[in-house]
């Protein structure tokens, strides 16, 4: 028992170092993926965003050309166009 608390007050430390550390946010774990950081990842996406938009591809070869799953797709253009 006391083994354990020590352990929990030690994870507790841990996290409160990283918020501190990070203003606060995301104490572990990546960054939210924004349109900037996407568009480094991907840079062909806004080509292959616009034929879609024009429908000159299916959403099945826009997800193949940035060869992500289609549930990646639905997030990626969810990116694009919120932003």
């Amino acid at each position: 028992e006391m083994q354990r608390l020590m352990i929990v007050e030690s994870v507790n430390e841990g996290l409160a170092a990283a918020r501190e550390k990070n203003g606060g946010i995301n104490p572990g774990g990546q960054p939210r993926l924004t349109k900037e950081r996407l568009l480094k990842k991907k840079p062909e996406i806004y080509e292959l965003y616009g034929m879609l938009k024009a429908k000159n591809i299916s959403f099945k070869t826009f997800c193949a050309g940035l060869q992500v799953s289609r549930n990646t797709g639905y997030s990626y253009i969810k990116i694009l166009e919120d932003e």
